[in-house]
């Protein structure tokens, strides 16, 4: 710490008592009052750098969000005790109580008179508390308050002729236990958000409730819930016959909502999807029936386009489970073992990385890999095990999956089985659970392919340009 940051955050506590019950001040405030105050000589980088230090230390909280930008809290516990301990408290006589999370701007000015409503309003909507309703201009959805649990869970007793269904779980890869406290808030936050922009004709509906939440927009509905003890993030969605693409749309702009927040919030975490049976969300039989990627990966080494329902005792074809049956969509995918190598998201190959970089005294390691990859010439460059001195060194599995997945034909598929070859059962294993099972391709050869796959969100744009190709392939009806 230098010099002038220990002056700085001794100097912290008369700033504080001189902002009295605002706060918050820009970056730009900061830069300005330290140079005035405490050295006039100060470059403004060098401050920001100072300022990051003091961030990372707790004494000053800086806030950065796409509505935020370098909003400075001089004091984290104003914030904590003054605002969100009034605002979210149960024992505070004041704190907000309606039952549905949704207030007027008035309601929280009432609660800190002192401050600046919509600043404050901005800096909780950067920290995912709450989200403006945009269209009104005066009402705030603030979830962690929701305390009504009466609204409908499931779709049970509606009218389903003609309806299509399907959804997915979203689950953590390597570890069964609940998700987070919050996380789910955030989610539902991020929802509000993305249907207040979604909305701009009245077209778009959103209502909250404990641990769920559920969506009309474009002809399709959508429920999203907490499930399994906390252990699970589940979407279903339901649309007409001849709405198909739409419930597309739909499950995948929320998906890709829920995992950039999953990754914004837990970037370490894992995740992915397991698909609902259709069949028996149409027929609201519950328990519903999960099928897993190594369902489908199974399936495909047995030359099968359908999985069996062993609950209701029936099979249900890939498509249907998928993408509720969209053959426009299906016809230009790629399932599980032929889904690209380029494709595996980071987190998975960091995984990898930890299984095959160490050396291995059966020779079951990143080196065979290599070899049986085709790419010997790694080998050389990547053994430590020459003499060479100890030094930090990127990983060799990293650079041999980056080499060998710019050759066309590598796939998930291909790589599973060289990892049985090489005896490492357990690398293969977990691709078996961690890895996409549905991708969709840009052009008709898979080689362009969207920017995320279906177990880690694509985007509303890309669907939509898939199903609104002229040229899309023909669907095979024996899928």
């Amino acid at each position: 710490m230098t010099h002038l940051c220990e002056k700085i955050m001794s100097t912290l506590p008369s700033w504080r008592k001189l902002n009295g019950p605002n706060q918050l001040m820009s970056l730009q405030q900061f830069v300005y009052d330290v140079q005035d105050q405490l050295n006039p000589l100060a470059r403004e980088g060098d401050l920001r750098r100072i300022a990051q230090q003091l961030h990372s230390a707790g004494e000053i909280n800086i806030m950065q969000s796409e509505t935020v930008q370098d909003v400075l809290l001089l004091d984290p516990r104003w914030l904590c005790t003054n605002v969100l301990g009034k605002l979210l408290s149960v024992e505070t006589p004041r704190a907000l109580h309606h039952y549905r999370g949704r207030y007027t701007v008035e309601d929280v000015q009432r609660l800190v008179p002192d401050s600046d409503v919509e600043e404050l309003l901005q800096i909780l909507d950067a920290m995912d508390i709450c989200a403006r309703d945009l269209s009104s201009g005066t009402m705030v959805d603030i979830p962690a308050l929701i305390k009504t649990d009466n609204l409908h869970r499931s779709w049970t007793d509606e009218e389903d002729e003609g309806r299509v269904y399907g959804g997915v779980r979203i689950v953590p890869v390597e570890y069964l236990t609940p998700f987070p406290c919050g996380i789910f808030h955030k989610v539902q936050v991020n929802l509000c958000r993305w249907i207040h922009q979604q909305s701009t004709e009245g077209d778009a509906d959103i209502r909250l409730w404990v641990n769920g939440c559920k969506i009309a927009n474009r002809g399709a509905e959508l429920l999203v819930l907490l499930v399994n003890h906390g252990q699970g993030i589940e979407v279903q969605v339901r649309g007409l016959e001849t709405e198909k693409i739409k419930c597309c749309l739909l499950l995948d702009s929320v998906c890709s909502t829920m995992e950039n927040v999953m990754a914004t919030t837990l970037p370490g975490l894992l995740t992915v999807k397991h698909y609902l049976s259709p069949q028996q969300l149409r027929e609201h039989h519950e328990p519903v029936m999960i099928y897993q990627p190594r369902d489908f990966f199974r399936a495909q080494t047995l030359k099968e386009t359908s999985l069996t329902n062993t609950m209701g005792g029936y099979k249900e074809s890939f498509s249907s489970i998928m993408c509720f049956g969209c053959h426009d969509v299906y016809s230009q995918a790629s399932l599980g073992m032929d889904i690209h190598a380029s494709d595996l998201n980071l987190l998975t190959r960091r995984k990898l990385c930890r299984l095959l970089d160490p050396p291995d005294p059966m020779g079951k390691d990143w080196c065979l890999l290599a070899m049986n990859l085709g790419l010997p010439d790694l080998v050389a460059k990547y053994n430590t095990n020459n003499g060479a001195p100890k030094e930090f060194l990127p990983s060799p599995v990293h650079a041999l999956l980056r080499e060998w997945a710019s050759y066309p034909e590598s796939t998930v598929g291909i790589l599973m089985s060289k990892l049985r070859e090489l005896g490492r059962r357990d690398a293969a294993d977990f691709l078996l659970k961690a890895s996409s099972v549905f991708k969709i391709n840009l052009d008709g050869n898979g080689q362009e392919a969207y920017d995320s796959s279906c177990n880690s969100g694509t985007s509303y744009n890309s669907i939509s340009s898939v199903v609104s190709r002229k040229d899309s392939h023909v669907w095979n009806p024996a899928v």
